[in-house]
């Protein structure tokens, strides 16, 4: 049995001395240390999308092995593992772009026996917005603007957003907002996005400009106030005076209103109203009462009396009519007109005199006077010859 031992240990020192120790670096069989990515349990690819990526190393040695890693140009780890199945590597905060990781494998770090192995990754660079169009619009009503994002970043997509809602149909760097209106005088805004990220836009702010509008409403006389300032929904606005002295024929201005008719919001000058909309304010009028004049023949044998078909106010100045129509009355001269019929009264007008006009209508007799027997015909003046004395 003894012999038999001796025997075998023989033929392994044999066998050692021919192949060799195949973890030693100067032995004919040495089998260098080796590494490989685990893909089943590792986030590196080709492209990553995380500022951060965790690499599985896998042992490939009958023996435990012993790493160090470095990224690019940086300094190398220190020397990690021995005795896992399994080595980690966690980098953090990368920047975007090509990276390459080199790693260090080796039975011993004091030997010689070190193997290099490397990877690239590229990291896809998020988008970042660059410039924008102007955020703050003041658009007249019907017009059109276009939004627009410039972006950097590798595969990136586009959505915009009208408030909170997604627009179905707008995919590109620009959006334009056509036939603007108070519905479309919203807040909007674009997501970038690629498989790194999502940023967005500022928001950008439409407003329609607003302006008011005075109407005379059937004056007929004056010029109606000009606004000439514009406005955004919110803005306030004091309410014009009537500085272009609207009239109307028999009627007051009273002040404005926001309808026509004067069923709207009655306005006062230098009130402060709240724009919401374009509005057309208009003049308002009370109608003045209105009196006539009229013309009486008071006993005339012949003649026309004048007809005055004009209207007056209270304190109108008219001018008294002629006895343009010839009244006559025998034995009489016509000198004038008189409130009252029988002449007795002291509101006696001469033809061409001014009458003020009172608060009711006026009625105007003519007036007459016995004339001399020297006379005998005239304007207004008649001798009755057969029945003289």
């Amino acid at each position: 049995m003894r012999r038999i031992l001796i025997q075998c240990i023989a033929l392994l020192f044999i066998l050692c001395e021919y192949t060799g120790n195949k973890f030693d670096p100067s032995s004919p069989g040495f089998l260098a240390p080796s590494l490989t990515i685990d893909s089943g349990k590792t986030t590196i690819s080709d492209t990553i999308f995380t500022d951060s990526v965790t690499i599985a190393l896998k042992n490939n040695a009958e023996k435990n092995i012993f790493y160090r890693w470095k990224l690019d140009s940086l300094s190398w780890s220190g020397w990690s593992g021995y005795g896992d199945e399994l080595y980690y590597i966690k980098i953090r905060e990368l920047q975007s772009g090509i990276h390459s990781v080199i790693i260090n494998a080796t039975y011993n770090p004091m030997n010689v026996d070190n193997v290099d192995s490397s990877f690239s990754f590229f990291l896809l660079p998020a988008p970042e917005i660059k410039t924008v169009s102007d955020t703050l619009i003041k658009a007249a009503p019907g017009a059109q603007c276009t939004l627009w994002v410039k972006a950097t970043g590798d595969s990136l997509t586009y959505t915009w957003y009208a408030d909170t809602t997604k627009i179905s149909d707008a995919a590109n760097d620009t959006f334009v907002v056509d036939n603007i209106n108070q519905t479309k005088a919203i807040t909007y805004y674009c997501n970038v996005s690629n498989k790194r990220s999502t940023v967005k836009s500022p928001l950008f702010r439409i407003s329609v400009l607003l302006r008011i509008l005075y109407d005379g409403n059937t004056n007929t006389a004056g010029i109606v106030p000009v606004d000439s300032n514009v406005y955004t929904r919110g803005d306030s606005a004091t309410v014009m005076s009537n500085n272009g002295n609207l009239t109307k024929v028999h009627c007051t201005f009273t002040g404005w209103n926001t309808r026509a008719d004067g069923s709207g919001k009655s306005l006062k000058s230098d009130t402060v109203i709240i724009i919401d909309s374009s509005t057309t304010i208009f003049a308002q009028w009370r109608q003045n009462p209105v009196y006539t004049i009229q013309y009486f023949s008071n006993g005339a044998d012949s003649g026309i009396v004048p007809i005055d078909t004009n209207t007056y106010e209270s304190g109108d100045s008219v001018t008294v009519a002629s006895n343009s129509g010839n009244l006559r009355k025998i034995g009489l001269q016509f000198i004038g007109w008189s409130t009252d019929s029988t002449g007795n009264d002291a509101n006696e007008f001469k033809p061409g005199s001014i009458l003020i006009v009172d608060s009711s209508n006026v009625k105007l007799y003519s007036k007459w006077s016995v004339g001399s027997k020297n006379e005998s015909l005239w304007d207004g003046f008649v001798w009755d010859v057969d029945n003289w004395e």
